[in-house]
């Protein structure tokens, strides 16, 4: 009799339910601190290696400098003048270039999307060649001579650029990688030496090139100021090794 009151008794007192397990939830929020992302500003997070990720907007930057290149090999039209009295058959001067040396300043524009950089940089300045004059008079043999022009040149470029290997922290940033281009070269020249009738010339050849690229930033809030060299072979109609050196400024809107 008493045990079966004993029970009736205990089952009507409040019963306490044991605590819930909580160890899986500050499981988680530990793995959630561990992996916590590094650190970053305006113009991305810190980080070393090798660069591979979506596009994200860092910034535009204002860039000038020099773009030159020497002993460029060149297969371009000759450059022709004729001229005829009516009776006896014309003569032709032709100019043929072989080599040349450009010097120009450059000034640019370039969008930064992290995984690449996208650039339109315009170019000034003067070239000097090397060139054979070459007379017809269709009688004699062709007759050759070498002679120097020079004059002016300029052109643009279109370029996209991988900082395939990159530091960065919150204060700089390095980077190493390949750029390739596609652009246009003018030139022109007024003064032919020894020439008779062949008074000026110009040119406008398409170039390419592929090459590696240097870039240093130094960081300070939303602005950036950058310094880029680059050594790449042009391709086309003038064959060479180019370098190109800049400095600017950067914005991260």
């Amino acid at each position: 009799m008493l045990p079966a009151f004993l029970a009736v008794f205990i089952s009507f007192l409040p019963q306490t339910e044991p605590p819930p397990d909580t160890k899986p939830a500050r499981e988680r929020h530990r793995l959630l601190d561990k992996n916590a992302p590094p650190p970053g500003g305006p113009w991305g997070p810190e980080e070393f290696g090798f660069t591979w990720h979506n596009p994200v907007w860092r910034g535009a930057f204002l860039l000038g400098g020099s773009y030159s290149g020497s002993d460029l090999h060149m297969s371009v039209p000759q450059g022709t003048a004729a001229r005829s009295n009516g009776i006896t058959p014309p003569q032709f001067e032709r100019l043929n270039y072989r080599n040349e040396e450009i010097r120009t300043t450059s000034i640019g524009l370039m969008a930064d999307l992290d995984i690449v950089r996208l650039s339109i940089t315009g170019f000034d300045g003067d070239f000097d060649a090397r060139a054979s004059l070459i007379f017809e008079d269709g009688f004699n043999p062709p007759q050759s001579r070498d002679v120097d022009v020079d004059g002016d040149a300029y052109g643009f470029r279109v370029g996209v650029y991988w900082p395939a290997f990159r530091y960065r922290d919150t204060i700089l940033e390095g980077s190493l990688g390949p750029i390739a281009t596609v652009g246009w070269l003018h030139q022109e020249t007024d003064s032919i030496p020894t020439a008779q009738f062949l008074r000026r010339d110009t040119l406008d050849i398409l170039t390419g090139s592929f090459g590696a690229k240097l870039s240093l930033r130094w960081f300070a809030g939303r602005f950036a100021l950058e310094a880029d060299a680059e050594y790449s072979f042009m391709t086309g109609n003038a064959r060479g090794w180019m370098r190109e050196l800049q400095v600017g400024v950067g914005y991260k809107f």
